[in-house]
């Protein structure tokens, strides 16, 4: 699945750019209103990506994926055995 910006007037979305599909592809749209902040947001990490500075995800806007749970191990907890080999 891809992300697209655009722009509505009236029953016609004009994208940002190019969908890499032919003319007459069926698609399905599902249409999120991106306000003013995420707008300027997007915009900067845009140009940010631009500069090579950043990479973005296909969809920078979506919220990030969930963390894995964490591993439970036996024993001292690591940072109190980091400090101890640090002495």
């Amino acid at each position: 699945m891809m992300a697209l910006h655009g722009v509505i007037q009236g029953r016609t979305i004009y994208l940002e750019s190019d969908p890499g599909l032919p003319d007459g592809s069926r698609v399905e749209v599902e249409v999120r209103v991106v306000s003013a902040s995420d707008a300027a947001l997007l915009e900067r990490l845009r140009e940010l990506e631009a500069q090579g500075l950043i990479r973005l995800p296909t969809n920078p806007l979506s919220p990030p994926p969930p963390l894995p749970e964490p591993v439970r191990i036996s024993g001292e907890p690591l940072s109190q055995t980091i400090i101890e080999e640090r002495r």
